[in-house]
């Protein structure tokens, strides 16, 4: 099995372990509705999926340095913002 593999798995296995350790007797302890917990447990999760494919990405990419890549951040940053002060003027 691959090795990223088991690491998410892993991380799935803690997070529910930590949900279930803090909540032994869920129908008691638990104040969440079925749709709450449902957007709660998809929250955690695709956090968790989001670090690792981040991750994973970074490790098969070469990114250029960091004067590159602040530069290029700069300038998209400020056409972000030159383009929100367009649409959103008052």
């Amino acid at each position: 099995m691959n090795t990223y593999a088991i690491l998410f798995f892993g991380a799935i296995f803690i997070v529910l372990a930590f949900i279930g350790l803090r909540y032994p007797n869920v129908k008691r302890d638990w104040k969440m509705d079925v749709r709450s917990t449902v957007r709660l447990l998809v929250t955690i999760l695709s956090t968790v999926l989001l670090f690792f494919l981040l991750w994973f990405f970074l490790s098969q990419v070469d990114l250029p340095d960091i004067m590159t890549t602040a530069t290029y951040t700069i300038f998209i940053f400020i056409g972000v913002l030159f383009i929100a002060a367009l649409f959103l003027r008052k």
